[in-house]
């Protein structure tokens, strides 16, 4: 069956409700706003958000670009880098050292990076030969 939309709602507002769920739980429980380093530690956390948004709200464009078995793939990773950050948000959570949690990102993103483009690319490669 073909794939016929480009834009999941459902999945769009899921993943909403989640980011505003961790928003709210990070604002109000762990106020976050008392936490060194809050803008870097903020931002790290509404990028991984609008990443799960930006998976979630395009299942069917990604599914039809980049096949199901390395959409599955992608989102496996993804999930994967997404618990991981989470984890460093709350092992660095009071930690005055922000270059130990910055280096812990960096390389999160480089090992999501590493993992995600060729699952990406491999995907739409194949996607092109059928």
């Amino acid at each position: 069956m073909p794939v016929k939309k480009l834009f999941s709602p459902i999945g769009c507002i899921l993943s909403i409700l989640f980011s505003a769920i961790i928003l709210t739980v990070g604002f109000l429980k762990l106020n976050f706003l008392l936490l060194p380093f809050f803008a870097v530690k903020l931002t790290v956390c509404v990028l991984n958000l609008l990443l799960i948004v930006g998976v979630a709200s395009f299942i069917p464009t990604l599914i039809k670009k980049l096949g199901v078995p390395a959409f599955t793939a992608f989102t496996i990773v993804t999930a994967i880098y997404t618990v991981m950050q989470f984890t460093g948000l709350m092992i660095f959570f009071l930690s005055e050292s922000i270059e130990s949690y910055v280096i812990y990102q960096l390389i999160g993103v480089f090992l999501y990076l590493f993992l995600a483009l060729p699952i990406c690319s491999l995907g739409i490669r194949s996607t092109k030969n059928n």
